[in-house]
């Protein structure tokens, strides 16, 4: 019993005289690049239009019919979609190396471009 408690003594004492541990390794957060601009994203959607030979953003991006009917974050990606779009991916990390762009740069970048008149996101509905 009594080499028991020494043990325990000891590791006790090694904690206390011992220095603080470092702090783990930070989490590194990647966040949106503020120089981004609305004009840049624009232009980077433009161009992947062009490259479809479309004004249509909708059918550039529409998901496959095979795919889930609701898209969430924890919905598990659907590769062969995801590999057709990698035009558009090029596209955007030209733009933002880091692959963030604030939501609200991108809604304003598609909202400028359905303003101009042409087809960007329009989707015909059934009535």
């Amino acid at each position: 019993m009594a080499s028991l408690q020494m043990l325990i003594d000891d590791k006790f004492s090694d904690n206390a005289a011992r220095a603080p541990a470092p702090e783990k390794d930070k989490m590194f957060k990647l966040k949106a690049d503020p120089s981004v601009t609305v004009a840049q994203i624009a232009l980077g959607l433009s161009s992947y239009l062009k490259f479809c030979g479309t004004t249509c953003l909708w059918t550039c991006l529409c998901p496959p019919s095979s795919g889930p009917l609701n898209y969430g974050w924890k919905t598990p990606p659907h590769g062969p979609w995801i590999s057709k779009k990698i035009h558009l991916l090029f596209e955007m990390v030209g733009i933002a190396p880091n692959t963030k762009l604030l939501q609200q740069k991108l809604q304003k970048a598609i909202r400028i471009r359905c303003a101009k008149g042409d087809d960007f996101a329009r989707r015909k509905t059934l009535r």
